[in-house]
């Protein structure tokens, strides 16, 4: 590379005379001439000291790229009903009746805590005993190396954060009262339901001004046909996956309507003192909230969050089986430890943390553990003297993601 800069500056008698000479004009000053000038050039070469071959490096500038990280279980909630022009996952064809549900099945995503990979406890909680090595593909930990073979390894080697999505399609998912269900409570044509979660775009919606230009994901094989990728779920036997499906991602504008009543959903807006007569709307899927949103905490008073962490169905366990008292008459003849796993959670939206002497006791596997993680009743308990926060989320459940009211 090499350039060149110039600059001259000279003093003409002969210019001030022509310009005496012009008749409307006069000067009194010397005219002086000014001329500069920058030259450059950039002679690219190669380095020929490799074998006594010429070697060129190219740059596809990917360090400029500014990611937007999708890998939160708590910033996805339950996806509202896919809107498809067939309408194949909404048998009410968009009249927002109950029927709208009867395809939404079991969905689970979340992180497996590191407390299944250490062999002794941290912060008083223990890994369960039974569980030993965790050695299941579907289960198991991941280093980075896995996913990105060229990374170097660090000095205290974490594991790769894993973002897990369970899917169970022949399973109830949350206000699903569909009663067309076998003997064993389970649908027989999961090829039909869906499972569905939606993450809110807080920063800037326009793909094309943001020169957003794809997904990036690492998907595990869903197919893998060893003793390492069977699939034990805590219902059916165990054995790996041979049937497909679909992974759709779907980026615009999305309902956020989970319940499809046409109303804005939000736990701390239910009356804290439990009177849904009074600050409340009975709907067809329950009971919706008639205030403003105003705040994201629930009310401080000791008897609220009883009457409010109930979901967005908006009423507990005990009024569940009242209002849906049709559906538990319709499946009144499956059998009866279906029948009763029914009635202790007829809208099927409970949360249950995954450590607990319940799981510990029937030597529950980790995918076990984590199917009920994402229901949204009485997934804020109020703190108590645990050493760990046994919840799903620190904020009341809300239909509305993106914070627009």
């Amino acid at each position: 590379m090499y350039g060149l800069d110039f600059n001259i500056n000279k003093e003409s008698r002969l210019l001030t005379k022509l310009v005496d000479a012009i008749p409307i004009l006069q000067t009194k000053e010397q005219s002086s001439i000014n001329f500069s000038g920058e030259f450059a050039q950039l002679l690219p070469g190669t380095s020929n000291v490799i074998d006594g071959e010429g070697t060129a490096y190219l740059d596809d500038f990917e360090n400029t790229a500014t990611p937007y990280s999708l890998m939160s279980p708590q910033a996805w909630k339950l996806g509202s009903v896919p809107k498809t022009e067939d309408s194949r996952f909404d048998p009410s064809g968009g009249a927002r009746t109950i029927e709208a549900g009867y395809r939404r099945a079991k969905l689970a995503w979340y992180m497996i805590d590191n407390l299944f990979y250490r062999s002794g406890g941290g912060g008083g909680v223990s890994k369960p005993s039974h569980l030993g090595e965790i050695t299941n593909h579907y289960e198991r930990a991941v280093s980075p190396q896995e996913i990105f073979p060229l990374r170097d390894r660090e000095q205290a080697q974490p594991y790769e954060p894993i973002f897990d999505v369970a899917y169970y399609p022949a399973e109830r998912g949350p206000y699903n009262f569909n009663p067309n269900l076998n003997n064993l409570g389970f649908f027989n044509t999961p090829r039909e339901n869906f499972g569905a979660i939606t993450n809110a775009v807080r920063t800037e919606v326009d793909f094309d001004k943001s020169n957003i230009e794809y997904i990036e994901f690492w998907l595990l094989d869903p197919f893998i046909d060893s003793q390492y990728g069977r699939i034990n779920d805590g219902i059916n036997p165990e054995k790996s996956n041979k049937t497909g499906g679909k992974l759709i991602f779907q980026l615009g504008s999305i309902s956020e309507d989970v319940i499809p009543d046409g109303r804005h959903g939000f736990e701390n807006g239910l009356p804290a003192d439990g009177n849904l007569a009074a600050g409340a709307t009975e709907t067809e899927w329950g009971y919706v909230t008639t205030q403003q949103y105003l705040t994201d905490a629930f009310d401080n008073s000791s008897q609220a969050r009883a009457n409010q962490d109930v979901g967005l169905d908006g009423i507990p366990n005990n009024i569940e089986s009242t209002k849906f008292q049709d559906f538990m008459d319709a499946v009144a003849g499956i059998s009866p430890e279906a029948r009763e796993r029914i009635e202790l959670d007829p809208s099927a939206d409970d949360f249950q943390y995954f450590l607990g002497p319940d799981f510990d006791l029937n030597e529950a596997p980790i995918l076990v553990r984590y199917k009920n993680i994402n229901g949204m009743e009485n997934n804020t308990p109020i703190a108590g003297n645990d050493l760990v926060a046994r919840s799903g989320s620190p904020y009341p459940d809300n239909e509305d993601l993106n914070a627009d009211n």
